[in-house]
């Protein structure tokens, strides 16, 4: 889906800009309909101001008004430990075309208005009540009317795989990439979207308790649950497939030892006092269920929890080595 000319359209912007976190514009009107309202983060009606913003934010687009749009731009965002809830409402008609990115998966639920949505293979027209999903390796193309709101939940690829391999000990060999459309229906509501719904509800409430670190944790991985069971993907048979088997007490038992202990090397034999089995047992019943051996499982996990601190200190002053033995990595 071709969006048009730069020239047909009078209003454009291409400037650099960085602060994610603007006070809201005197001028711009609130609009009481949209969720999380006492969350704001941006609302203006400068459309130069909002395509600046918007080339750094959720996932960095651009975004063209046609003709000389009357705008009212609204972003409300909560901040859940590694998630993001967000209702965005442009105000005006508006066009949008956003590159491939890295790792940021959205999962947007029209509120109001309509829009036509484009992503690789698919097009698809958007009505209230439908969500979907934009897979971060494609180009997003997007046309919104000027009542178009929505709610978006941002999350982190990288949680997104965690779970299926702690699902399934998989690891994933391709990206992971969701079917983008599902079509609303007001009879029969996801449980996704009805949590999604509550919380924002209940968010409006700067007290509320879903704000408390551990509570936010577990709304994340419920989120993240959903998300990877109700909405098909390339993985969902897999997933299937997982859920339907069920683990052994000594190998749930033993991969809790390994996560609580993910910074350091454990053996099979210490994994196997632990559980009160033979190394033998726990080796087949690792093979068995979750397809790998209990020395890869833990290696796996602790490559990924130096992978996080790796990222994490980028510019401090840990070193490689230092963040390697703290993993439990001490032949290097």
């Amino acid at each position: 889906m071709a969006l048009p000319s730069y020239d047909s359209l009078t209003w454009h912007a291409s400037i650099t800009f960085n602060n994610p976190h603007l006070p809201c514009t005197a001028g711009a009107v609130m609009i009481p309909s949209l969720p999380l309202h006492n969350w704001p983060v941006l609302s203006t009606r400068d459309p130069c101001e909002t395509c600046s913003y918007m080339q750094s934010n959720l996932r960095p687009n651009e975004v063209w008004f046609p003709g000389r749009p009357r705008l009212n731009f609204i972003h409300n965002k909560v901040q859940l430990n590694s998630i993001s809830l967000n209702s965005l409402s442009y105000g005006s008609e508006a066009k949008i075309q956003a590159p491939p990115t890295e790792n940021t998966y959205l999962t947007i639920i029209a509120l109001e208005g309509e829009g036509v949505f484009g992503q690789d293979k698919w097009v698809n027209r958007l009505n209230p009540g439908d969500i979907y999903i934009i897979n971060p390796l494609f180009t997003l193309d997007l046309s919104l009317s000027g009542n178009f709101k929505q709610l978006i939940l941002q999350l982190d690829g990288d949680h997104l795989k965690h779970y299926i391999y702690r699902i399934t000990g998989y690891q994933l060999a391709e990206p992971l990439i969701f079917e983008p459309l599902r079509k609303g229906n007001e009879t029969s509501k996801s449980s996704f979207e009805s949590i999604i719904q509550t919380a924002c509800i209940e968010l409006n409430n700067r007290n509320s308790a879903l704000l408390d670190k551990q509570v936010a944790t577990h709304l994340e991985e419920m989120l993240i649950s959903l998300l990877l069971t109700e909405f098909p993907h390339n993985y969902s048979e897999l997933l299937q497939h997982a859920s339907r088997r069920s683990l052994p007490y000594y190998v749930r038992q033993a991969q809790n030892i390994i996560h609580q202990n993910s910074s350091r090397a454990i053996s099979v034999q210490e994994l196997a006092a632990r559980t009160g089995v033979t190394p033998r047992s726990l080796q087949k019943g690792f093979k068995e269920m979750l397809g790998t051996t209990p020395i890869i499982y833990c290696r796996t996990i602790r490559l990924n929890l130096a992978r996080k601190r790796l990222l994490a200190a980028a510019g401090a002053d840990s070193t490689v080595t230092e963040i390697a033995y703290a993993c439990g990595f001490e032949h290097l």
